[in-house]
């Protein structure tokens, strides 16, 4: 195939802005309730109007015991009637308090895990080399719920706490400041060791966090891997080493008890729970012994210590919280804002796309280990439509070339290249779209055949219906203008524009995609196909009427079982996956388990390859789809991936003589350097003049020395590894 003379490199940083992408990144725990602060009002005005009322309750109880002691009936009466619709009313209004904080405090959950969530899939592959799962998955729940749950009700006690400090504190200086005083004298003192266990606590809350989520990180590898555990008897291996890994969250846990122990002990229990109420008993005493106070003011003053010295409790009890939780909330936000290091920043396509694959003098060593080399000026070529192979011992970098091909990670000299344009120069979704991996070892996930078929045009489905929603949004805004100029709007507000609506089906995986996906909205749908719908085409040959098929929101459809439509049954046929699956009892909906357990492993890899067909790339990448199969599995896989790779620009990593004999042009990998490239017969014959061929060349590879007529007839040669 013959370049195009032009070619162009469409930018996408005119797209609009993703409607899945978060909002930027808050970078404070106050921040995350600012959007609900409409909510956060209503529950503080709430709050506020109870108040008055929940204040009153010890007064009229106060004033019905002293109409007790005085035997004024009426007095009583009207107490007893006021404390009871002073009760009634904060009963009331404390539904309202406790449901609207709540509800905050959910939302501020959803939206930091999706926040952060977002965040996480969008950092670089080599973040993930050097943090454990445990870890992240630590911060995405125990963080953000104690983060959440802290700051929600903040507000609330903060606010009740001030309100009702302040009402009583008048109160009380009111009704005998001397009194008062003796009150009101504890608080500073309280203020002061709060401040200092506050302090205490955000170390040691972020040394428990750690060492729980070190824990997690034992757990779910255990879990991940439990046949190999199960396989080993190693089980009491692995609960000693979870039991080992939460002895350090274990002495955290108890030496943050002993702390809270000692400041609760001292600050409340004798402090303010023995010391403030035998004071104001033995002054208040005097008071009314000597007749200067009637025994009432006494019993509310009582009464109301109670409730200043509870709520002075709350106030410094909420600062706590908010110092706790801002160990949890530094990792969180740490890893909010942090940017990822040579992330997918492109924003261009490459139209027409042919499929050409070049990297030129590539030096690399991965993130990881700088230390360890692992590709040293390394260069090849792929023409469009070519059947390339990588051979080349265990370490040699065959996989990582891979890994570079797919933007995973960046070069640290060096160019690759698709069609001449650096793959950091195009957008991250179309990269992926015109190029799939079918590996070695194929991760499937929990759901149906069909959602792991389908996986692959997830995000080419949901762009290609937004963009949809977006013209008939304009044609409906359109509409309604033209009729409101003409005075002919339809009944109804424009009812006939209901056929406009959009809809489309949503499997399981939908919420997979968030930021980090740049939006194709500025590539005209047309550029993006191949003619007769060929290799890089991400968009399918369906009618362009959004008329069509548009006819309903898409969340009334989000349980609606997904149609297996034609492209899914070409794609499973091509990868001689069909058979198989109809089979079964439910067909492309049935379940296969988590990471596809209830599938074997060649019927597995024919799902990965339906799903990489599915997608239409112009480049497959092969990385030893066959070598974990046994002869019977592996034949059928073979003869999937023969089909995939057809009309395909093809890189293959393969140890199989069987399958690389054929290829167009074999490169030979050594030291992270290409050592050889030629057909199979050209290496072959490559170093006839010695004795022994040289270590890392093709022939010694496929340890062809003195038997080379032998591995010549058996197709099962296989390249030592």
């Amino acid at each position: 195939m013959r370049e195009p003379k032009t070619r162009r490199l469409t930018s996408l940083n005119s797209a609009r802005h993703h409607p899945l992408t978060p909002r930027p990144p808050p970078h404070s725990s106050q921040s995350l309730a600012w959007p609900d602060w409409h909510w956060l009002a209503l529950g503080l005005f709430s709050l506020i109007c109870r108040l008055p009322f929940s204040l009153a309750s010890p007064h009229f109880m106060s004033r019905a015991i002293g109409s007790c002691i005085d035997s004024d009936a009426p007095r009583l009466r009207t107490s007893l009637e006021l404390f009871a619709i002073a009760g009634g009313v904060n009963a009331a209004l404390d539904f309202w308090n406790v449901f609207l904080f709540t509800f905050v405090q959910n939302r501020i959950v959803r939206r930091l895990r999706s926040t952060l969530f977002a965040k996480i899939l969008g950092q670089e592959i080599g973040y993930f080399d050097v943090t454990s799962a445990g870890s992240i998955s630590s911060r995405l729940t125990a963080d953000t719920t104690e983060i959440a749950s802290n700051l929600s009700w903040v507000f609330r006690n903060v606010t009740e706490a001030v309100v009702r400090v302040a009402g009583i504190a008048v109160y009380l200086m009111l009704q005998n400041w001397r009194l008062g005083l003796v009150a009101c004298a504890i608080i500073p003192i309280t203020t002061a060791a709060n401040r200092i266990y506050g302090e205490w606590m955000t170390k040691n809350a972020t040394a428990t966090q750690d060492s729980l989520a070190a824990a997690n990180h034992v757990a779910l590898e255990a879990i991940g891997s439990i046949r190999t555990v199960v396989s080993f008897a190693n089980e009491t291996h692995e609960i000693k080493r979870y039991d080992s890994a939460l002895g350090r969250w274990y002495a955290l846990c108890n030496r943050q008890a002993v702390v809270t122990g000692v400041y609760f002990s001292v600050i409340y229990s004798f402090l303010s729970q023995l010391l403030v109420p035998v004071a104001l008993l033995v002054y208040g005493s005097h008071l009314v012994m000597s007749g200067r106070m009637h025994p009432e003011r006494l019993i509310a003053f009582m009464l109301y210590q109670g409730q200043l010295q509870e709520y002075v409790s709350n106030l410094l009890n909420a600062f706590t919280s908010m110092y706790k939780s801002s160990g949890s909330a530094a990792a969180v936000f740490e890893l909010i804002d942090r940017t990822p290091i040579g992330s997918n920043k492109g924003s261009h396509v490459v139209t027409p796309f042919l499929g050409a694959v070049e990297l030129r003098d590539v030096h690399f060593c991965y993130p990881a280990r700088p230390e360890k080399v692992v590709l040293n000026g390394l260069a090849l070529r792929a023409e469009p439509g070519e059947f390339i192979a990588l051979v080349g011992g265990s370490g040699s970098g065959k996989s990582t070339v891979f890994h570079l091909l797919q933007h995973f990670y960046e070069p640290q000299m060096g160019v690759v290249a698709l069609d001449g344009v650096d793959v950091s120069l195009v957008s991250h979704a179309w990269l992926h779209r015109v190029m799939a991996c079918v590996g070695q070892e194929p991760v499937l996930f929990s759901g149906t055949v069909l959602e792991n078929i389908t996986y692959s045009r997830r995000m080419a489905d949901f762009e290609r219906d937004e963009n949809r929603r977006r013209r008939a949004r304009r044609r409906k805004s359109r509409a309604r203008g033209q009729s409101a100029a003409i005075g002919i709007l339809a009944p109804g507000g424009g009812g006939g524009l209901s056929r406009f609506l959009p809809w489309r089906r949503v499997g399981s995986f939908n919420s997979s995609h968030s930021s980090g996906f740049m939006s194709l909205d500025d590539l005209d749908e047309q550029e993006m196909r191949e003619p007769g719908g060929s290799p890089g085409s991400p968009y399918d040959r369906g009618s362009e009427n959004d008329e069509e098929s548009l006819n309903s929101d898409v969340e009334d459809s989000v349980s609606a079982p997904e149609v297996v439509d034609g492209e899914v049954i070409s794609a499973a046929m091509a990868a001689n996956a069909h058979t198989f699956v109809t089979s079964m009892p439910h067909g492309f909906h049935t379940q296969v388990g988590e990471r596809g357990v209830q599938l074997s492993g060649g019927q597995k890899q024919r799902i990965a390859i339906a799903r990489a067909i599915l997608c239409n790339p112009a480049v497959l990448l092969l990385d030893e789809a066959t070598s974990a199969l046994d002869a019977a599995s592996e034949a059928q896989v073979q003869s999937a991936l023969d089909n995939a790779m057809h009309g395909r620009t093809t890189l293959v990593i393969a140890h199989r003589l069987s399958t690389v004999k054929n290829a167009d042009k074999i490169f030979v990998l050594h030291r992270g350097a290409v050592v050889e490239e030629g057909t199979h017969e050209e290496l072959i014959s490559a170093h006839d003049d010695l004795q022994e061929p040289p270590i890392g060349s093709y022939a010694q590879l496929a340890n062809l020395g003195p038997v080379r007529q032998v591995f010549q007839e058996d197709d099962e040669g296989r390249f030592d590894d």
